[in-house]
């Protein structure tokens, strides 16, 4: 049968670039999906050579359905195992590293494999470089590279019987609550901070434009983690928020992949930085080289002026 891979999904995301970078590594490429029908449907499009479909139905969560997938999987033991970076998918792709032991790098957006040497290349220094990963295990990867079209044909959808009797977890209630988390998911424009705004006092000029782009605000990990100057559930990154906003503002921001995984299917990014070499720019559709302290009190009177 030749070099195989098996891919995971949870939700919406890069699902045909991951596809597209797994079809030049090995010959077979089979995809696990857990979730609505209609997710079903996008990844079978995607062109995979096998698709098994696991719906949670309304009674569990998909993260309860970890040790199913992992069972399908065990029964090969597959060259590669991606998932895409949602939360649902990197729960159950943590499964599966475990339970095949597989050799987990992270992040990465491409591979090969070389005989019985598999190989990924990730970004480091702020994606400044690149690093080239080998093992002769499984090698295990959340895929971070960019999407394509989709390509092959649509695959079949072969659904897994679930025993809801027998999952992990189950739904036993809940509420809604008014979240500003939310807020920054289901934003039109989103204003985020990081080091290079430069000091808390800055933050009511930021706070401000914002407010007149009628946008919420988010940041950077190392802006909540270490500065404390917002509270977690602003972190926008591939740990924390994925968002997809019609115009993300990158203020100060280095552009770390871990941070740019969060915000790549925004529809217009705009970097702003005071180093012409940041790895924001790579990743931002306009870019100011400039002072955020100096910049955002013009733009500001820009905004009020229009």
């Amino acid at each position: 049968m030749g070099e195989s891979a098996w891919l995971i999904v949870g939700d919406f995301g890069h699902i045909c670039g991951m596809v597209s970078a797994s079809r030049k590594a090995v010959d077979v490429i089979k995809m696990a999906v857990i979730g609505s029908e209609t997710l079903a449907r996008a990844a079978a499009a995607s062109g995979p050579d096998y698709l098994y479909w696991f719906e949670p139905g309304e009674t569990i969560p998909a993260e309860a359905l970890a040790g199913e997938v992992a069972d399908l999987i065990m029964q090969e033991r597959p060259e590669f195992l991606l998932s895409l970076d949602d939360s649902i998918s990197r729960i159950i792709w943590a499964k599966t590293v475990t339970a095949i032991e597989a050799a987990a790098v992270g992040t990465l957006f491409d591979i090969a494999c070389l005989e019985d040497i598999k190989q990924a290349r990730h970004l480091i220094a702020e994606g400044k470089s690149v690093e080239i990963v080998e093992t002769k295990k499984t090698l295990a990867g959340i895929f971070d590279g960019d999407d394509t079209e989709a390509a092959g044909s649509v695959a079949a959808i072969n659904r897994v019987s679930v025993d809801e009797s027998h999952a992990a977890m189950r739904f036993v209630g809940g509420s809604q609550t008014a979240s500003r988390k939310d807020g920054i998911k289901a934003a039109k424009r989103v204003v985020g901070v990081g080091y290079g705004v430069g000091t808390k006092a800055e933050l009511e000029v930021v706070k401000e434009f914002a407010h007149c782009l009628e946008a919420e605000v988010g940041c950077s990990l190392p802006v909540a983690k270490q500065l404390h100057w917002f509270e977690e559930e602003r972190v926008v990154g591939i740990t924390h928020n994925r968002i997809a906003p019609e115009l993300y503002i990158a203020l100060g921001i280095s552009g770390q992949p871990q941070h740019m995984s969060g915000v790549r299917d925004a529809k217009v990014v705009v970097g702003i930085n005071t180093d012409p070499e940041a790895a924001i720019f790579r990743k931002s559709d306009y870019g100011i080289i400039g002072d955020v302290s100096k910049l955002l009190p013009v733009l500001l009177d820009q905004i009020k002026n229009y």
